[in-house]
């Protein structure tokens, strides 16, 4: 389908990276459009992966949360 939902809770874009800084909404949004054509799994774990790479292994302050929907 050509229709796409994210839902995201706010630990994901406030997820904080080893020097503290926060992760933010663009590059969530930056992996979700890199894979927008992909199965809704491979989405997630793209985002996640931006997540890891970002916040590497400090400990998360806040649930990660994310669904992702296709028509």
């Amino acid at each position: 389908g050509a229709d796409l939902l994210l839902l995201f809770t706010d630990g994901v874009c406030d997820a904080r990276g080893r020097a503290g800084g926060r992760l933010g909404e663009e590059p969530v949004l930056a992996a979700v459009r890199a894979a927008r054509a992909e199965p809704p799994a491979t989405i997630v774990q793209r985002v996640f992966d931006v997540l890891e790479a970002h916040a590497g292994d400090a400990p998360p302050r806040d649930d990660l949360t994310l669904v992702v929907l296709r028509s």
